[in-house]
Formats: C-alpha cells, structure tokens, sequence
C-alpha cells in the first residue's frame, strides 16, 4: 500500500482520485470514498474533471466558501476585511465553482454516517427569481425557491440573496450608489436612461454584463471607503456566509 501524506499540496490533491483521498481534521481521519460521503457516482467523475489546483485548496482549509462565479470570488474578501474577518488569517478557502454546481462540492464534506467533518462549509448561491416586471417580484416564487435551496446538513450552511442575483443585491444595498457608478463606468452608453430597468435587462441576457470586470473595479472601490453597514439587509447574506466560515458567526460586529 502506498501513502502520501501532505499538510498543503492542492497539487497532488487534484491528481489523486477523490475517492482514494483521506481528510484530516482535528483528531479524526475522514475517508471520502463513495461509502463514507454523500457523494453519487457522477458526482465523483464529475469532481474528477473539474476538481483542479485551484478547488483542490478547499481540502487545507479550517473554513470553506463555495461560491458561484467570479463576481462573487472578487468580492468576499474585500467585504469580508471591511466586516472584521480577514479569511486569510482564518485560513478559508474561497472556491469559485463557475456555476450551481456547488451541490456536488458540498457534498464532499456530508458524512453518510458516523462523526461530522467539523470543517464550516458555507455555501453563496442566488435566489434566481427574475422580476415579473419593473423591478417587482413574485414573492411567492421567491419563498419557495428559498426554500428549496436554503437546505443546511452538518456542518454546510447555504446562504441564499434576498433578491435575484448578487448584483440587483448591490444595486439595492447600501452600497448601490458605488455599484450604480461603477456599471456607469463599465457601461458608459447602455445605462444612460434608466438604470434600473437597462439593468434588468443586462442581467436577463447575461452576456453581456461584464460581470468580472466590474466586480474587479467595484472591489477596488469597497476597499477605499471606511467601513460597510453591517445592517444592510441586502447584503446580510454575504456576511452571515462569512462569518460562519470564519467561525466568527456569534460575533456580528466581527472581530480579527
């Protein structure tokens, strides 16, 4: 038999089959073969071709952060310094999945039986409920979808927008004025009438909202100003994620 053992190599963990890795934590040793996780025998070929260098550090980390794309990824951070939580020094791992696919991620860390990975898995995802019309949604709709997608087991946590996607959240959170300045800026002519109704439609196509590119600039900008209102009801979401990664959760006002 032939063991490899490593205290920090995303390299070798995205080589080595998932079902063949053993996760260490605290005392315990957690095998993550298909008999001990809730993984399912797509799940493992699907982690095998998309489980790179990159996702591999979610194996290394005391807190995880799986998010859905870019914007997200960008941002956390920044937001995160501003609430007291510098991940780094809490040693979370931020894993940008490209996608909903994070239900096969967190999965890695559900136990079918026997101890709990104590490792926080926290889980940023979108309501996705587009507006019926003229910025107003059905509420309806978006209590079911809560639903549906706020499912917490173990030590994973999803934490769902209050709206739509992070970006109408920004838009409508305190934070809206920089937000709305720095599409201006990205979009100089498409947002020249209403802003809010060119934005709804930018977000229903989807392509061709820079996406990246203003997440990029708006941190630049989250980082300049003195602090975030830790009270924005828009963004309350990113911030209870982060703090229950950090193992901050029972210290709303966030401390480092």
């Amino acid at each position: 038999v032939q063991l490899l053992l490593t205290t920090h190599s995303p390299n070798l963990a995205s080589k080595v089959k998932l079902e063949n890795l053993i996760l260490c934590h605290g005392n315990q040793v957690f095998p993550l073969g298909e008999t001990y996780t809730k993984l399912k025998s797509d799940d493992y070929k699907f982690l095998e071709h998309f489980l790179d260098v990159t996702k591999a550090n979610l194996f290394f980390a005391k807190g995880v952060i799986i998010v859905e794309g870019w914007a997200e990824e960008l941002l956390i951070p920044v937001i995160a310094d501003k609430i007291g939580c510098n991940l780094t020094r809490c040693e979370v791992s931020i894993v940008n999945v490209g996608s909903t696919a994070y239900k096969r991620y967190k999965d890695i860390f559900l136990r079918r039986e026997g101890p709990e990975i104590g490792i926080k898995v926290a889980v940023i995802a979108d309501l996705d409920v587009k507006p019926i019309e003229d910025g107003k949604f059905n509420a309806e709709k978006e209590k079911a979808e809560r639903v549906k997608l706020e499912v917490n087991e173990q030590n994973v946590q999803v934490f769902v927008g209050k709206q739509w996607t992070l970006e109408w959240c920004l838009y409508k959170s305190k934070l809206g004025t920089i937000f709305i300045d720095t599409v201006n800026e990205v979009h100089p002519e498409a947002y020249a009438s209403s802003f809010e109704e060119s934005l709804i439609k930018a977000l229903k196509k989807k392509k061709t909202f820079r996406k990246r590119e203003i997440a990029d600039i708006l941190a630049q900008k989250i980082k300049a100003i003195a602090k975030i209102d830790q009270t924005d009801e828009y963004l309350d979401y990113l911030f209870k994620a982060i703090r229950y990664a950090s193992r901050k959760e029972h210290e709303p006002n966030g401390h480092d």
